[in-house]
């Protein structure tokens, strides 16, 4: 945990002068969502509004999580970034913890508990490698699907896959000594996990049918009215609170756009490949002891090996959110992996060195992430830093301004200002801003100055905007149009930084 979040302490040290560190280094565009929606529960919201979009939509019980750590945040007076990475690392560290009692309820095998524990931990595919040619496979691309890059990358990742871990445990618990108290538990925890990530259901559902029917094979079909009753706690627990965050998606017209344009879609499948890299060449290794129980249960030894499978299965069901079905393949893969290590160790003499080559040829591009990540502080600019200038009016819009206000602004600005002042913005997110591209090449063009006087009024018009913000990267575009003086009136200025009021009653006539 340390080694991940190292990189934000060296961008955070190595600030420039007159910048202040956003706190985002792992994907900034979805970090700044993120801290938006932290921010409308530190404003006191309990139900998401799309911040990145001027539509007008109801609310909807999702991503509740950081709506949560918003509140916790504002009762205990800390900075939103501060509570984003503080909550990153308890989650991360809850994480690690969380897969070495699944390793421990699996094998014995001390030797392969630590194999795999290492594997996971600091394990990656071959993107150090690729990127040589500027390809980049999952390992750098697919935070959720490895779990060095989930430590590194953001908290909701870490605590849904704790609570997704334990909810499995209480399940296999609950079975196991026919006590339906750890199955109600087990159902609570995969809530929790679908606070977090709605999806994750899929993969429970189809897991616990795996565990399910491995243990009515080992125990007999005398044992299938308990494991139903499990199973339908696993299941049904959930199920109400899944319908209350979906069925307002497709009801509202504004979140049903949203959904549909919000595709998250598996790479081919040699992606995968690249990045598991070693660790996927040496779970092969582990096939047979996995199989067998060598080392492991019979159970469970098959249950690792039909979750590696039913998840690569999922990863191309016809859904829109296939490649966040990866989140948790690295668990089962590290622990076969750990399998392969032992084997192949049996067959060579020099076992130390052996081991330690295995560790080090598989944490290369966890390396490359933090290597890079510290050396590019030194180079960062916009938008990993941000200018005083841009934080002092971003103070102010967050002061001086009504929530139902909505910003015009650019690329980079209309990404971070929903996230430090709780204002919607024309354009800020290419999946959170209802008709993304269009509304992104309206604004770049009002910026550039490409267009005449009455196309700039009418860009305003049909934007919704009651706020124009003019600031470093908008002026790096270009200049403001010519007029539309007769539709705006400054309200705000301080060196590199303008904002507008936008006159609606004058634009209407």
């Amino acid at each position: 945990m340390t080694l991940a979040s190292a990189p934000y302490l060296a961008a955070y040290i190595l600030t420039p002068h007159g910048e202040v560190f956003s706190g985002l280094l792992s994907n900034p565009q979805d970090g700044n969502s993120y801290l938006a929606k932290m921010r409308q529960g530190f404003d006191g919201r309990w139900l998401f509004h799309l911040s990145y979009t001027a539509e007008e939509h109801s609310g909807a019980p999702l991503f509740l999580l950081h709506i949560i750590l918003g509140k916790l945040a504002y009762v205990f007076s800390l900075d939103l970034v501060f509570a984003y990475h503080l909550a990153r690392a308890a989650f991360g560290l809850l994480l690690l913890y969380s897969i070495h009692c699944l390793y421990v309820k699996f094998t014995a095998d001390k030797t392969v508990r630590r194999s795999a524990f290492l594997l996971l931990a600091f394990g990656s595919g071959l993107s150090w490698l690729t990127s040589i040619w500027g390809y980049l496979a999952t390992d750098l691309t697919i935070p959720e699907s490895n779990t060095f890059h989930t430590l590194y990358a953001n908290p909701h990742f870490s605590f849904a896959l704790a609570a997704f871990i334990w909810g499995i445990l209480f399940y296999m618990k609950a079975i196991e000594e026919n006590n339906s108290k750890f199955g109600l538990l087990s159902g609570v925890l995969i809530v929790a996990a679908i606070i977090a990530l709605p999806f994750f259901y899929l993969t429970i559902a189809a897991l616990g049918l795996v565990w399910s029917i491995l243990y009515l094979k080992s125990a007999g079909n005398d044992s299938m009215g308990k494991v139903l009753k499990e199973y339908a706690l696993l299941v049904l627990i959930p199920l109400p609170f899944l319908l209350v965050i979906y069925l307002p998606l497709y009801n509202d017209p504004v979140l049903a756009r949203w959904t549909s344009q919000n595709m998250t879609l598996s790479p081919p499948p040699w992606d995968y490949a690249l990045g598991y890299g070693f660790p996927l060449v040496m779970a092969v290794f582990g096939i047979r002891a996995l199989w067998t129980g060598k080392g492991i249960g019979s159970v469970e030894g098959r249950f690792v090996l039909l979750w590696i499978v039913a998840v690569c299965i999922m990863l191309y069901l016809p859904v829109a959110f296939q490649r966040r079905l990866s989140t948790g393949l690295h668990i089962p893969l590290s622990l076969a992996a750990g399998f392969g290590l032992v084997e192949a160790m049996q067959w060579i003499r020099l076992k130390r060195p052996l081991f330690s080559a295995a560790i080090a040829l598989s944490a290369l591009t966890s390396l490359f992430l933090v290597i890079t990540a510290v050396l590019g502080a030194l180079h960062l600019s916009s938008p990993f830093y941000i200018s005083e200038d841009e934080v002092r009016a971003y103070n102010w819009l967050r002061e001086n301004t009504e929530e139902s206000d909505i910003v015009m602004a650019g690329r980079v600005s209309g990404n971070q200002i929903p996230a430090w002042t709780g204002r919607r913005v024309v354009w800020g997110h290419p999946f959170e801003t209802i008709d993304s591209e269009l509304k992104l090449k309206s604004v770049e063009e009002f910026y550039s100055g490409a267009l005449s006087a009455d196309e700039s009024v009418r860009t305003l018009t049909d934007t919704e905007a009651t706020i124009l913000y003019y600031g470093q990267m908008e002026r790096k575009l270009g200049t403001l149009p010519e007029g539309i003086d007769a539709v705006t009136h400054p309200i705000y200025s301080d060196r590199n930084v303008e904002i507008f009021r936008i006159d609606r009653g004058v634009l209407k006539k």
